[in-house]
């Protein structure tokens, strides 16, 4: 191209005569020059009341004579626009045809030698930005009364039976889903109480009440059901009667009378030692609690949860087979003296269950088996209630 804006071309080129409108850049028709309008237009006569005051001489000659562009510059627009300018004038490509139709009656009756915003009526001006406004402003969306559903739209193809059924299908899905969680909370929480330990219970105050024979004439043998149910533990390991007379009662109303049950439980099971949660108990605690007849009644003592197991684990002790008035006739039969009461016990011996009949104060004891005629002596004999 030969004419650039460095100023490298001998001959400045020729200046197009121009107008530059909204619409875009558009050629002037000749007419005379900015100078030659100037002196051939009359000086216009001031407007009564207001009029701006008369331009002085010689300022407008100066005004024309200078140059309107130098030397190897250029009017003609540049026809690479950047990317910014042509999304701009994308963006205003509407709104220019829509003022370029507003404007163009004007533009038609306009004299030679002026603009249509110049010599345009003022009431062009309102109606122009009222046709731009509307047609700038986009159609409102219409959007259909009922839209059809995910399943719909994916699988077109199903009929409303199908789309029916899976809708059931899903809903029980639903519901199994809420069941089963419900299930695993409530699962959880279960196993959560298992893993803790088990708390013992403070004791309750004394009971006559299912005492067979109170105040004077107490079977122990017979009160043994009513004091496993008062303690927490429910393996038996031994029972101790004192003071038991000849018909193998217990006389209470003197305050002598005394009778122990001895509970314990298997390794590990009923009330724990206190621990942390998860915690692993560094051994096992087998506890012990024990229930006694008193002048007052039947109660248990406060359970001890850290009471360790014996070495050898035993099973619970039967409940007696034989009864305090059976014992006090073997022993009336080796020639024991029923002047005084004695003291009966009920353990676990090496061989099972015995029975170890004693006097205080005397020499006679006599351990017998669970028969109650077989008697044990040397170390078969030994043992006790812990």
């Amino acid at each position: 191209m030969s004419d650039s804006n460095d100023g490298s071309s001998e001959v400045p080129p020729e200046s197009p005569n121009l107008d530059v409108d909204n619409s875009g850049l558009r050629e002037r028709q000749a007419g005379p020059s900015a100078a030659e309008a100037v002196a051939a237009k009359p000086a216009a006569k001031p407007a009564a009341g207001g009029a701006l005051p008369p331009v002085p001489g010689g300022i407008m000659e100066r005004a024309a004579a200078q140059p309107t562009a130098g030397v190897g510059t250029s009017l003609v627009p540049s026809t690479e626009p950047s990317a910014e300018l042509a999304a701009r004038a994308e963006a205003l490509a509407p709104m220019s045809d829509a003022r370029t139709e507003a404007t163009a009656p004007a533009e038609a009756t306009a004299p030679a030698g002026a603009t249509a915003a110049e010599d345009a009526p003022a009431s062009v001006a309102p109606a122009t930005l009222g046709q731009v406004r509307s047609s700038a402003a986009p159609d409102p969306v219409e959007y259909p009364e009922s839209q059809p559903s995910v399943l719909q739209v994916l699988a077109p193809h199903l009929t409303e039976e199908q789309v029916a059924a899976r809708r059931k299908d899903k809903l029980r899905g639903l519901v199994i889903i809420g069941v089963t969680f419900v299930a695993c909370i409530l699962l959880s929480v279960w196993g959560k109480a298992k893993a803790e330990p088990e708390e013992s219970l403070p004791p309750r105050p004394p009971t006559t009440e299912g005492l067979a024979g109170w105040p004077d004439k107490v079977d122990p043998f017979a009160a043994l059901s009513l004091a496993r149910s008062i303690s927490q533990r429910d393996l038996l390991r031994g029972i101790v009667a004192e003071h038991v007379r000849a018909d193998g009662t217990v006389d209470f109303k003197k305050g002598a009378g005394t009778v122990r049950y001895s509970f314990q439980s298997e390794p590990g099971h009923g009330p724990q030692p206190p621990r942390d949660p998860g915690k692993v108990p560094p051994r096992s605690y087998c506890g012990k609690q024990s229930v006694h007849i008193r002048r007052h009644g039947i109660v248990a003592d406060p359970d001890v949860p850290a009471f360790p197991c014996q070495t050898k684990p035993r099973d619970s002790l039967p409940d007696p087979e034989c009864t305090t008035k059976q014992l006090w006739d073997h022993a009336r039969a080796r020639g024991v003296s029923d002047a005084k009461p004695a003291r009966i016990e009920y353990f676990t011996a090496r061989d099972g269950a015995a029975y170890r009949f004693t006097v205080p104060g005397t020499q006679h004891r006599i351990v017998v088996g669970s028969d109650c005629k077989t008697e044990i002596k040397g170390r078969d004999a030994h043992g006790g209630v812990p």
